[in-house]
């Protein structure tokens, strides 16, 4: 028998507070004295999150990047100041190691087309929804039609320093 959880953007485990922002990425929050809150660290994550999970040290991260943070990224870098910008279209699960609360890291990235848009941990396995909208495969080297598709991924992350995809279905 495997246990459900549903995913949140915020999590409290022990002392600790777990906060997912989409401008500051994964904020690791002391907590135990709750008049005095202090961030011990933080992990940068670009795009938009969707959902977490934190299980034994570490934190499974579901983002979404169709609308890329470029803006925020030329500004942080400095108009005009020779670095090239990664635009990426898509979506990630990310790894974050939490072991080291001062720099929590990612260790582990797995593509997704699309938009996600929901994800369920059920034991070892994420099951991740994701969509494809028509105007995805404009910006893809997909040779298909471009047409509207959701599909459904589980992800298998029972290692996570070896998290691989183990189906999908359209």
């Amino acid at each position: 028998e495997r246990e459900v959880e549903e995913a949140d953007i915020i999590k409290v485990v022990d002392d600790t507070l777990y906060l997912l922002n989409p401008y500051r990425g994964l904020l690791v929050i002391d907590i135990s004295d709750p008049d005095n809150p202090s961030i011990l660290g933080r992990a940068r994550i670009l795009g938009y999150p969707i959902d977490m999970y934190v299980v034994g040290g570490q934190a499974y991260i579901g983002v979404s990047r169709d609308y890329s943070f470029w803006y925020t990224y030329w500004t942080m870098m400095g108009a005009g100041s020779g670095v090239s910008l990664d635009y990426q279209i898509g979506s990630q699960i990310m790894v974050v190691n939490l072991f080291d609360s001062s720099n929590p890291t990612v260790v582990v990235t797995i593509d997704l087309e699309g938009q996600l848009t929901d994800t369920r941990r059920v034991g070892h396995v994420i099951y991740a929804v994701s969509t494809c909208h028509s105007w995805y495969r404009y910006y893809s080297d997909a040779e298909e039609e471009a047409t509207d598709q959701t599909y459904v991924v589980s992800i298998n992350v029972d290692d996570p320093y070896d998290v691989q995809e183990v189906e999908r279905v359209d």
